[in-house]
């Protein structure tokens, strides 16, 4: 069983980078430096980085592989969907490429953290003893 505290801080840093990206991605334009990064780079690091936070925060609870990859995919697909709407009254751009490098990260931080669980689990399973003939 996980410790309280370290789910808890989980949360709290899955909740502190989400409410950091949302701020980022509604200052107008012009008012931030450039990063000289594309676009599509900065949603897919971004994304990827709220996909896993919030992936790791759901195993940390206990939520079974399935449904913690279900949850982070319906859950970062719908972020993207509503940071891409909202960005448009601030004077962005909202554009569904962006929206598919968002969904795209969360499927590759799933993949991984999914491979990650899978094999812990493997590992951790104790050893078959082999059957003894008569």
């Amino acid at each position: 069983m996980t410790p309280p505290r370290l789910r808890r801080t989980a949360w709290m840093l899955t909740a502190f980078y989400a409410g950091f990206h949302f701020v980022m991605t509604h200052i107008p334009p012009g008012r931030l430096p450039s990063p000289h990064v594309p676009d599509k780079t900065l949603h897919f690091l971004s994304y990827g980085m709220i996909s896993g936070c919030l992936y790791i925060s759901l195993w940390l609870g206990g939520v079974s592989i399935k449904r913690a990859a279900l949850m982070v995919l319906f859950l970062t697909a719908s972020f993207g969907v509503f940071d891409e709407i909202l960005q448009a009254p601030i004077g962005r751009t909202p554009e569904l490429l962006d929206w598919v490098a968002d969904v795209s990260a969360a499927l590759v931080a799933v993949t991984c953290f999914t491979i990650v669980r899978l094999a812990i689990r493997k590992r951790d399973e104790p050893p078959v003893a082999p059957l003894q003939g008569d």
